[in-house]
Formats: structure tokens, sequence, C-alpha cells
């Protein structure tokens, strides 16, 4: 629940972050909703003397009238280049009159004239794009998620491996699986739906891929290795042991993997509508349509060969092991945020913090293998639809559907090289509620006596757990 809440203060403070950032950029610029083209009470109006001073062909002077009684004119003080490419903002700055010629002298084109041209009254054409498309890299990783004990080791030849002082735990427990560097991409378009860049509608494609992380532990000849678990028949600490040294009797050899992987791909529909601009920057509301699906996998395995006189078992038979646990999490919903962007000459930064919620549908999927391969013609080889962990009690597939919200958090810094490239560097956190991993569905006790018929242990858990998802991204947007 603690970390719940404190994932609700990050998203409320990231967009508290925006809005003050956003004013922060120019303090002293005038902030518009909406640029006006509405002309106010006196626009039409001629001071004494106006026709006077354009028609004798001097050049006019100062207007000594009130602002709020002067035609519409350019704002100087808004900035003269377009804002970064994703901003896509030139300012809608109100719309100036046409004064191209004054008794036949032309303002010229493409800059404002000189001479007796009023400099005022003369506007260049604003570079206006129409939309963006955007790619890059992400470099992420994972935060959360937990297993029981998978690995423990016993500093003596010939100690069992079960929990407990002096055994150490080599994967699991507080040693974790599958946080690595998770690689992926990003890429999505856009465009804007009217002239003053206002309204925006764009589309998005995002994922990551673990690419499967297996780690091998191998018996050193002396320190005995296993996988701990409960022993319910006994009601004791117990462990599978792969690699034991007995002594004169002999040595069993063996080793043990574990494998992960955490895969997520996802999509998302917006619209973006500006809010507020000043100056350089502007801040913007976004909404849309969100879809995720994180796969999350866990496969153990172990491999022993007999070489333990006496223990009832052929020297030289094979045993391979294999439990996989996965969990399949697919999240359909709305979303809702808020995205800040300003720019001070050729840099950028932009914030953006963003709240999903909607419908997670969760699958957990269980199955193991066991196989014993005696020396030939000794014994048939042997073969069955269990592991360790993986019993009849709790194979198969279980479905169900539950409410989950995804708050994300992104940072950027850029550089724009011209006026349709920038390049960009940030920082994103996603935080998932509600979702399977693989890790957590592993129940450690199992009824030994009972493996070859109905064993009442482990049992289905299927239980839920959170996830953080956080890294760099690396990236280029294209205006057009």
């Amino acid at each position: 629940m603690m970390k719940k809440r404190l994932i609700f203060t990050l998203a409320l403070a990231g967009a508290c972050f925006q809005t003050g950032s956003l004013f922060a950029q120019n303090p002293d610029s005038k902030s518009y909703l909406k640029a006006s083209s509405v002309a106010r009470i006196g626009d039409g109006a001629s001071s004494i003397g106006d026709s006077d001073r354009i028609s004798s062909g001097r050049v006019a002077s100062q207007d000594i009238r009130p602002v709020e009684f002067r035609a519409n004119a350019v704002n100087t003080s808004m900035p003269s280049e377009p804002l970064p490419a994703d901003t896509m903002a030139s300012y809608s700055s109100p719309v100036a009159q046409d004064h191209s010629s004054y008794q036949g002298e032309s303002c010229g084109t493409g800059s404002c004239g000189t001479g007796s041209c009023v400099q005022m009254n003369c506007v260049a054409p604003a570079v206006v794009s129409t939309g963006w498309v955007e790619g890059g890299a992400l470099l992420w990783w994972r935060g959360g998620g937990s297993t029981p004990p998978l690995v423990t080791r016993h500093p003596n030849a010939g100690g069992d491996p079960v929990l407990g002082a002096p055994t150490e735990i080599l994967a699991g427990g507080d040693q974790r699986v599958g946080n690595g560097l998770l690689p992926g991409f990003y890429a999505g378009f856009g465009m804007w739906l009217d002239d003053s860049q206002d309204l925006g509608a764009g589309a998005r494609t995002f994922g990551l891929f673990g690419g499967g992380n297996n780690t091998n532990y191998t018996f050193d000849g002396n320190r005995s290795i296993g996988v701990p678990f409960f022993n319910t028949s006994l009601g004791v600490e117990d462990a599978y042991v792969v690699g034991f040294n007995a002594g004169a009797p002999g040595i069993n050899t063996g080793s043990i993997s574990v494998a992960t992987d955490l895969d997520l791909i996802g999509g998302e529909i917006f619209l973006r509508k500006g809010l507020i601009r000043n100056g350089s920057s502007r801040l913007d509301v976004v909404g849309g349509y969100l879809f995720t699906k994180l796969d999350d996998s866990l496969i153990l395995r172990t491999n022993q060969t007999n070489g333990v006189s006496g223990d009832g078992i052929a020297d030289g038979t094979v045993t391979t092991t294999a439990d996989q646990f996965s969990g399949s999490n697919t999240f359909h919903g709305g979303e809702l945020g808020l995205l800040a962007q300003g720019s001070r000459g050729k840099w950028f930064l932009s914030s953006g913090t963003k709240f999903a919620i909607g419908n997670m549908n969760q699958k957990v999927s269980v199955s193991g293998l066991y196989n014993e391969v005696p020396p030939p013609n000794v014994a048939p080889p042997f073969a069955d639809d269990r592991g360790l962990f993986a019993q009849s009690s709790n194979s198969g597939r279980v479905t169900r559907n539950g409410f989950a919200f995804i708050p994300q958090i992104d940072l950027k810094l850029g550089y724009q090289m011209n006026t349709n490239l920038r390049f960009d560097v940030g920082y994103s956190f996603m935080y998932f509620s509600n979702v399977v991993l693989a890790g957590n569905q592993i129940d450690r006790n199992i009824d030994i006596a009972a493996v070859f018929a109905a064993p009442a242990a482990p049992t289905t858990k299927f239980e839920t757990d959170s996830l953080i998802l956080h890294g760099i991204n690396l990236g280029a947007t294209y205006s057009y």
C-alpha cells in the first residue's frame, strides 16, 4: 500500500513540476490560451493627422495612442524562431494587417523591408510544421518481483544444502534473478489538425525484449549444491541435491540453471490539446488509449549424473528436471496526462506525466518435466510431466481479469539540429500496479511422499504483484 501511495505522489509531483517549469521558462512573457484575431474597439479609427502623414510620403511617426486603441500588431515579445520539432508550435500571434506597400513602395518579400516601410507592419512568413515522426532506442531495467530461494550451496563436503546456516543462497530469495538490462525501441508519428497547432493526434509503439537471462551453477566437486524446498510429508526443510561428495561411495555431479525473460510490447493512440502557451513554452493535455502486453517467465533446470554407489540408483544414470513458470499480462485502458515543453535557443526540455486505468487480463502457466536415463541395458528411460516445483497439483493454466493502473513519467533534454531535425536523451519511469510475475507463482512446499500419485502440495498460487520499469531513452524527431 505504501508503494502505491508513493507512485501516486510521484505522478502528482510530476504534473505540478510541469506546470511550474512552464512559467519558469519565460516569467516575463504574456500567457495565451489561444491567439485571437478579433479586433478591439477603435482598431479601425485613425488619429488626427494619420492620413496626412501617409499621403505626404513621410515616414509614419510613433503612434502615441494607448495600446488598447491601436490596430492589431505583431507581438514582438514572441519568439521569432519555431519551437522544437515535437512541439511544432509556431506561436499563434494576433493577425497583422496587410500594409505591404505605402504610396507604391513595397516592403519586399522573405523579410521585413526597409526605407519608408513601417517595420512593425511587415510580417515574415512563419515556418509551420504539419506533423512529425519519431524513433529511438530504450535501455531500461526492471525492479520488483521476487522468487523463493532456488539454488543453495553447503560449504562442506557431504553437507545437505538445506536452508539455514551455514548454507548460502546462490539464486532467488535475497539474490534476485532477472534484473538485467532490457533493450528496446520506440517509434511514433503524429500530425496537427489545425493551423495554429492547438490540436494534434498521434500514435506510438514501444517494446522491451529481455533476450533471456540464463545463469548456470555447477558443482565444484566439493561443496554440495541443490534446490531447497519445504518437505510437507516430513514437515522439515529439505533439498533436491544435484551435486554431492559422499567420500568413498562416490560423487554425484551436476548443475542447476535459472533462466528468466521479460518482454513488453505496447502501443497508444492519443490526442493532444493546447492549454497554455507562454513565450517559447507550452502545456498540453494528452488523452487516449493504451495497450500493453507484459510477459514474464522463469525456467529452473537441473542436471545430475549419479556416481554414488549403494543409493539404489544405477551409477551413470542421468536425471534432468525442468520447471517453467510464466505470467502474461494484457492491459487495455484509457490514459490522461500533461505534456510541458519549452526551449531556449537550440536546446529544449520536456516533461510528461500520464496515468492510465483499465482492465488487466492475467494468465499464469505452470509446467514441468522429469527425465531419467539409466546406462544402456540397465533399465528403460523414464519420463513424466512434472518437475520439482511443478507437480500435477499445480500444473496448467489459470486466467482472470482485474483492475490496474499504469502511471508514467518522462523527461527529455534535446538539441535542435535544424528546423526539422532534433536529437534527445531522456529518462522514463513506468509502474504496473497489478500483474502476475513468474517468480511469485512458485510454491516451495512439496509433498514428496505423493509426487507419483496425487500430491497435496505444491498448490496454484496466482499471486499478484507490482512491477517497475525505468531507464534511458535515446531518440530523434523529424518534423515536416
